[in-house]
């Protein structure tokens, strides 16, 4: 197969869906049923599997370190691509994304009780 530039792909993406937010796993999606030929050749490379062709495409695109007009921001433990011209990550269910993965004192404790006794909670 020619090279495939994953970057330039990435940058398609955020060209036809400019304001949109999208973690890695959509954008992978995206150039699956868009660039149909990359995917089988990747589903080749995995002996059939789709699930782990399109894990691949989704680490590769998490491991590109710099797209031109990207920006990149970890929320809630997944990375969350954005167009640069988009404000940063401001909708409602990405904050409380980001507050939400912060354990409470509770949770802290509860789960330390239940590591010593060995149950967990």
């Amino acid at each position: 197969m020619a090279k495939f530039d994953l970057r330039a792909k990435v940058i398609a993406f955020f060209q036809e869906n400019p304001e949109k937010r999208a973690t890695t796993r959509e954008i992978g999606e995206w150039i699956a049923e868009k660039y149909l030929d990359y995917f089988n050749y990747k589903i080749d490379n995995f002996d059939g599997n789709k699930e782990l062709a399109l894990r691949q495409i989704v680490a590769e695109i998490s491991s590109i370190n710099h797209i031109p007009g990207v920006k990149r921001e970890k929320v809630g433990g997944r990375l969350i691509f954005y167009s640069a011209s988009a404000n940063s990550i401001n909708t409602e269910e990405e904050q409380t994304a980001r507050v939400s993965t912060i354990p409470s004192d509770q949770q802290m404790s509860d789960k330390f009780a239940g590591d010593i006794i060995g149950l967990h909670m």
